[in-house]
């Protein structure tokens, strides 16, 4: 009797413990999976602009209840379209006109212009390194609000992710800042209208747990430090911009 007793005991203690744990460790409420194996996802070149081979340390995105929603499936596409064309210098691809009006891409065209131009040149006051992405921008989806004209994503995401060498390329750090992207649809495609941090009352930002992303590095890797002409950056239409006079900033 007393063996039961004390089985009986050890039993709720130990559901007891299952509960508190449930509670408190973060995977319990998180709508983020753990992170998986390490995997790759091979090159597309099935487009006029290349996708890069990507290798995932800890498995692919995985957006948990969002994995088969429109609006995120939209735009893991355009992230991952246009830092492909940032990649190549390339914005010809038509797959990525599907989330963007050419305006927009041939704006982003002309600004990494501007960007390769000023590495080129010591004497301009903006000379800087040309910054890549090592691998699609690093984000946890963490909400999805549609709404009459189309919905907001918030995301966790690292606060930079460009890098200049191959020295820079770090994992993402473990915490993030919260940002919001708008989307719309436009006919019958959707479109990523702009992306912003996210600012709490007082200003700044609001952290965000980015320990379990799942991010991916291209392989190969960007051509960091490699001197590019500006007047090889290929527009939406298929032919060389000029460079904008001032701005930065990518599809």
């Amino acid at each position: 009797m007393a063996r039961r007793r004390r089985t009986l005991v050890l039993g709720a203690l130990g559901a007891a413990f299952v509960v508190a744990v449930m509670v408190w460790h973060p995977w319990a409420r998180s709508a983020v999976p753990p992170r998986g194996s390490a995997e790759p996802t091979p090159a597309e070149t099935d487009g006029p602009v290349h996708v890069p081979a990507i290798t995932w340390p800890y498995g692919t995105p995985d957006d948990g209840p969002w994995a088969d929603d429109q609006w995120v499936l939209a735009l893991r596409r355009y992230d991952l379209l246009a830092s492909a064309a940032e990649y190549h210098h390339n914005y010809s691809d038509p797959r990525l006109a599907t989330f963007a009006p050419q305006s927009a891409i041939r704006g982003s065209a002309q600004k990494r212009a501007a960007e390769l131009r000023r590495a080129l040149d010591p004497d301009d006051p903006a000379h800087r390194p040309v910054e890549y992405f090592p691998g699609p921008r690093p984000q946890i989806i963490l909400d999805v609000a549609p709404d009459d004209l189309g919905a907001t994503i918030r995301v966790c995401v690292p606060e930079t992710w460009g890098a200049a060498s191959a020295e820079d390329v770090h994992d993402p750090p473990r915490t993030g800042i919260t940002a919001r992207w708008s989307m719309y649809r436009a006919d019958s495609e959707i479109w990523p209208s702009s992306f912003g941090r996210e600012i709490p009352p007082g200003g700044g930002t609001t952290p965000c747990d980015l320990s379990r992303v799942r991010f991916g590095y291209f392989d190969p890797a960007p051509p960091y430090g490699e001197a590019v002409d500006p007047g090889t950056v290929i527009g939406p239409d298929g032919t060389p911009v000029s460079p904008v006079s001032s701005g930065t900033g990518s599809a």
